[in-house]
């Protein structure tokens, strides 16, 4: 008997329990967990709740939940006070005390607005921070002044916070803040605690949106039944070495069933009902994968096949690369690899630039300032965003004058061996005559650097040629990958989107995709801009025009040009845009010596910030123009 009773105790000690003097507050005390929590406390001896609800009483379940409490004798209060505001917290708090002195804070509130990144606007999260992040901080002011025999200060987190939840940027920030508060609170000696839950399967959000669903996994993890919550969150009230504690289930991880089973996977994620109506050679993008379900094709492919995408590949890989890559049991895609995205250049067409408005201008360098005047002139040939914008982080580090040329409609035809002709008369008014030439082109811009070169020998002329990521067969294959035939239409939309946000995109995309005429797809692009003084619709027009004639003339390029006796280096980044099988990207038929081929660190764009690159080009320009290097 005695032993029983020792561990009888021992039993209660280990068990949260409430104090039937005191009150309890649940803030959004009246969702689907809020009433479990509220039953729970009432079971472990509370007899005064103060539940908060926006609305107040809305269904028969909840009138019937609180007058059953009610039936046990505890008293309840309902509060439709405002906690996302300082007088709301107070007036809260004074309705509690005024029933008995508050003994715990639990703040259970949550509004979602769950959206892209690119969609989130500033509304979306104040409405997200409300009930969470500011409710916190004004209750944690509230309870330091109103609330002396406080031992309880609870919030619930979520993983959406810990490790983060695609589309649930506002929320996941939310819940940080809400933390960040226990945490101080903590340091300053007053009870917190914030306990991130996963996906609850009984009730509240999770179960409201997949109501259907008996077992459903969410980014790895399972539901947690209401029960485990419970005896999870016992022990959790009870700790006392940490502010921010966590209580989710791992899914366990399924090694897959047969080749077949990965299409049919994918095919369930985006909703494809019958495989056989789709081509194997159809991308992610094409058969209707969003932002949404790629978070979760990407978790899938990655847990279930060890099959890793970045998200921009995902969008791009088709049903047969990646049924290829689990049979061949090579699951790494590209591990050196970044994908080209055209918005990273398309932000500089769309913008006022001091090198628009001309075909050449000097670009900023160290030619002047250290007394290099003895080189020959360097001329830059930019990429797809038509202007030397991004080449100045190159030429500020090169001790020879820069002079860069934008793709104007005074120089710029619908193709290469026509633009070069229109480049040649300005760049032999930059050189002394017989001495040597220098050429750096990034991206599409070496094609015409390429016939430009050809043009000079021709004249009697050799010099040098640096290629940074590019080339006749490289910028065709780099086409073919990024956009496939209908290359306008990615333009269109690429330029599109850094003005409008994700879904006036896919709506243009849409109505892109029946209309045929490049004509009326323009008129159409050109509707969907405000234009403002910075913005003109001129300043639009012209840029996209530049872009398409460019990538047009670029794609159609087949150089007919003999062997040529200038020197020429290729760079290259350490991440690639795309897989080349041609180490020299097919740039040696074109020269008589062979093309010195230099890998360096960063991607298509990155690389022009490169100290090395600049190092190089010096060099080049330095040996051309006959000096030794000390």
């Amino acid at each position: 008997m005695s032993l029983f009773s020792h561990w009888n105790e021992k039993a209660l000690l280990l068990m949260y329990c409430c104090d039937p003097s005191k009150s309890y507050v649940i803030c959004g005390g009246l969702g689907g967990f809020g009433l479990e929590l509220a039953d729970w406390l009432v079971l472990r001896g509370a007899q005064n709740l103060v539940l908060t609800s926006r609305k107040g009483i809305t269904t028969g379940y909840q009138q019937q939940r609180t007058t059953l409490w009610q039936s046990y004798g505890c008293n309840v209060k309902i509060s439709t006070q405002d906690i996302t505001v300082p007088s709301g917290c107070e007036a809260l708090l004074g309705e509690a005390n005024a029933l008995a002195p508050v003994k715990a804070v639990f703040n259970l509130a949550v509004v979602l607005q769950d959206a892209t990144l690119p969609n989130q606007t500033e509304q979306s999260f104040e409405v997200s921070l409300g009930p969470k992040a500011d409710a916190t901080r004004f209750l944690d002011k509230a309870t330091r002044r109103l609330c002396p025999e406080l031992s309880d200060f609870v919030v619930f987190s979520s993983v959406s916070c810990g490790r983060g939840n695609g589309g649930q940027t506002n929320y996941g920030m939310s819940n940080s803040v809400m933390e960040r508060v226990c945490e101080r609170r903590r340091h300053d000696g007053y009870p917190a605690v914030a306990i991130e839950w996963g996906a609850i399967g009984d009730v509240g959000l999770v179960a409201e949106m997949f109501e259907e669903q008996v077992q459903l996994e969410i980014g790895g993890t399972l539901q947690q039944s209401i029960a485990s919550c419970f005896q999870v969150l016992d022990r959790l009230l009870r700790q006392t070495e940490a502010a921010v504690v966590s209580s989710i289930v791992v899914a366990e991880k399924k090694a897959s069933t047969g080749s077949s089973s990965i299409l049919d996977v994918v095919a369930g994620i985006i909703g494809i009902t019958d495989l056989k109506s789709v081509s194997l050679q159809s991308t992610l993008a094409e058969l209707g994968m969003d932002s949404m379900n790629g978070v979760e094709m990407k978790q899938t492919l990655e847990r279930e096949y060890g099959i890793v995408f970045s998200p921009a590949q995902l969008r791009g890989v088709t049903l047969a690369r990646i049924l290829e890559l689990h049979q061949s049991g090579n699951g790494a895609e590209l591990e050196q690899s970044k994908e080209f995205d055209l918005k990273d250049f398309m932000m500089y067409l769309l913008t006022e630039s001091d090198l628009r408005d001309s075909s050449i201008a000097k670009l900023p360098s160290l030619g002047a300032a250290n007394g290099c005047q003895r080189l020959s002139k360097l001329i830059a040939f930019p990429g797809i965003e038509g202007q030397c914008e991004l080449l100045k982080a190159l030429t500020q580090k090169l001790e020879v004058d820069a002079i860069g040329l934008s793709y104007t409609s005074g120089l710029q035809a619908d193709n290469i061996p026509e633009t070069a002709a229109r480049i040649i008369p300005f760049v032999r008014d930059l050189l002394e005559p017989n001495e040597p030439f220098h050429l750096v082109a990034h991206s599409m811009g070496c094609c015409a650097a390429l016939q430009v070169a050809s043009d000079l020998e021709h004249l009697g002329l050799v010099g040098t040629i640096s290629f940074i990521d590019g080339s006749p067969a490289f910028i065709k294959e780099l086409s073919a990958k990024m956009s496939g035939a209908d290359w306008e239409s990615v333009v269109l939309c690429s330029a599109l989107s850094l003005h409008v946000n994700e879904a006036q995109v896919v709506e243009f995309a849409q109505e892109l995709s029946k209309i045929s005429s490049s004509s009326k797809r323009l008129e159409l692009y050109l509707s969907k801009f405000q234009y403002d003084d910075k913005i003109t619709k001129s300043l639009v027009l012209n840029g996209t025009n530049m872009v398409l004639n460019l990538m047009k003339a670029c794609t159609s390029y087949h150089p007919t040009i003999g062997k040529l006796k200038s020197k020429a280096r290729l760079f290259k980044p350490t991440m690639v845009s795309i897989s080349f099988e041609a180490e020299d990207y097919e740039l040696g038929q074109y020269f008589e010596q062979p093309v010195e081929v230099l890998v360096l660190e960063g991607d298509h764009r990155t690389i022009l910030n490169n100290d090395e690159l600049a190092e190089s080009i010096m060099s080049s320009c330095r040996a051309a123009n006959g000096f030794v290097e000390e």
